[in-house]
């Protein structure tokens, strides 16, 4: 199997915040958690190595009042390893070759079943009926708008932050796990084929299932693309331009085939990271400043 080229290249901050809208979610059983719940299933941590390796740490709390599980992430450039922990006792492990695409979960150090993440992922072209037409209209619009409005109050001026912007897609990721599947396999899957851990936890929570004893006990199946919206902004302020900048902001479409619904997830912002009421604030203090 030919590596598998990964999607999102940015990374993605230590404490991550998903927006996330839930349409047709079930609830939770009273032997497990529902992980379409985003506060039972974080992003706790994310550290970016000087080799180029990433160590991740995710959280699980139970609403049962069980202890957390703790998934300890490393995924370097060969080998996603996932060590899911309870109590300090570790529950299992899945060690994903990214080369080859091979998967094995080990228990008390011993292989006990192995996985293809090929079964399980499938990548393809993002097709346009993965996308309403109200979506294509309105992120297809070129006109500059006013996109946002901030009072400066240091110098008591407006800023107003204009903008066009054009959007592309990222390829469509088909997931199906089954009844049974460890939450270390499918992290250690995703893991492998998306970079940036946080997209993770976006996918598992949209796609959700209960979870008993680190294992799904319903069908986790959907699809994930990414959109990719790249801005041209600018600021003007008492009719003059006071900031020129770019942003691309990144998020991701979740489709659950087991409850029909779907998900737009916030990723992060590329480029300028500032605020759009910074840039406001800022252009306005520009414009001030070529007044003097």
């Amino acid at each position: 199997m030919k590596r598998i080229v990964k999607f999102i290249t940015a990374a993605l901050p230590l404490v991550l915040v998903f927006n996330l809208i839930f349409v047709g979610t079930s609830s939770a059983e009273d032997s497990g958690t529902e992980v379409n719940d985003i506060q039972n299933f974080t992003l706790e941590n994310q550290t970016l190595l000087s080799d180029g390796s990433e160590v991740s740490t995710f959280q699980l709390n139970p609403e049962n009042g069980e202890s957390p599980i703790i998934y300890d992430v490393t995924d370097d450039k060969d080998t996603v390893t996932v060590i899911a922990t309870q109590n300090g006792i570790e529950l299992d492990r899945a060690i994903t070759d990214k080369r080859t695409g091979n998967i094995k979960q080990l228990k008390n150090g011993v292989v006990v079943k192995e996985y293809k993440i090929e079964d399980h992922v499938t990548i393809k072209s993002t097709e346009s009926n993965s996308i309403n037409e109200n979506e294509q209209s309105i992120q297809s619009a070129q006109s500059q708008n006013l996109l946002r409005s901030a009072y400066n109050s240091g110098i008591g001026q407006y800023g107003y932050l204009y903008g066009d912007f054009t959007t592309r897609y990222g390829d469509t990721y088909t997931l199906n796990f089954g009844v049974g599947t460890s939450v270390s396999i499918i992290v250690g899957a995703l893991a492998s084929i998306v970079t940036g851990t946080g997209i993770v936890v976006a996918i598992i929570t949209a796609l959700g299932s209960t979870v008993v004893a680190n294992a799904i006990t319903s069908l986790i199946s959907g699809d994930v693309f990414a959109q990719f919206k790249d801005y041209n902004l600018e600021v003007r302020s008492q009719g003059k331009v006071g900031l020129v900048s770019k942003q691309t902001i990144v998020n991701a479409k979740v489709n659950n085939y087991r409850t029909g619904g779907s998900s737009w997830v916030y990723l992060r912002t590329e480029g300028d990271g500032r605020s759009w009421d910074d840039l406001c604030i800022i252009g306005a203090y520009n414009v001030y400043l070529q007044n003097l």
